[in-house]
């Protein structure tokens, strides 16, 4: 079967290719895992897709710099990243390994990305989370909110053309 990429782009450069495809979402590689595991050996990893593993979910492909890579679409803002958002670090994505590609999705087909899908998908995943451990991933998600809301503060200050952040001295 032959696989139909469009240009794409990837970290600024017109240089990657993507498709969109139906995958069936598989587990984290054993590498990966060994690798937290040796950096945070007491530390549960929250992997976003872990909840859908087995399940279907619309994904782009992307092919950079010899590399394959896979980016959840369900919320749209995968085929965002690599078309609209010129690729950038700034525009956030969601990776997942792929158990298997079931199909390729038709254009008309492609999901796209609005704040309403966004905060639907997102309250999916906290759900399905939530069902799993409620008691650790409540505490990750503070955390994760916290960080959120720091990361929002600073791309304000930026946009008012301050500096990243203002450091008071402790005395």
């Amino acid at each position: 079967m032959e696989k139909n990429y469009y240009p794409g782009y990837w970290n600024g450069e017109a240089k990657a290719k993507f498709r969109v495809v139906v995958v069936e979402v598989g587990d984290e590689p054993e590498e990966s895992k060994e690798h937290f595991k040796k950096f945070y050996p007491n530390q549960k990893k929250y992997l976003w897709f872990a909840p859908f593993i087995g399940e279907t979910r619309q994904v782009v492909e992307v092919v950079y710099a010899d590399e394959t890579f896979y980016l959840d679409n369900a919320d749209g803002t995968g085929i965002y990243k690599v078309t609209k958002g010129l690729g950038s670090p700034h525009c956030g994505h969601s990776s997942l390994y792929p158990a298997k590609i079931l199909h390729e999705v038709p254009k008309k087909y492609w999901q796209e990305t609005s704040e309403t899908v966004r905060e639907l998908v997102h309250d999916e995943i906290n759900e399905r989370w939530m069902a799993i451990d409620p008691t650790g991933y409540t505490g990750h998600r503070k955390r994760m909110d916290l960080m959120r809301s720091h990361a929002n503060k600073i791309r304000e200050r930026i946009a008012k053309g301050q500096g990243p952040m203002e450091f008071k001295k402790n005395n």
